[in-house]
């Protein structure tokens, strides 16, 4: 995959630890079974929420980094193991 920054620093930071998906880009991530879990996080108006936190990694990435991936329930019965777009 080529990186679209010049700068590695920068697109660590970008990229960071949660998966990224771009405009227009569909991704099938591969599921690293075992490693979910229910997560706590906030809303955007501050409410407490849970999440399920998924840790993939793209199969066509040559690193095969683990990078994590949160659904909500609504999400997560209908994303599992499908193209993202």
């Amino acid at each position: 995959m080529e990186s679209i920054y010049e700068n590695k620093e920068l697109e660590n930071f970008v990229e960071g630890e949660y998966v990224n998906i771009r405009d227009s880009e569909s991704k099938i991530p591969e599921f690293i079974r075992g490693k979910e879990k229910i997560v706590d996080k906030t809303d955007f108006n501050g409410k407490p929420i849970k999440k399920v936190q998924f840790v993939v990694v793209d199969p066509e990435d040559p690193q095969r980094k683990e990078k994590k991936l949160e659904l909500s329930r609504m999400h997560v019965g209908k994303s599992y193991n499908k193209p993202f777009e």
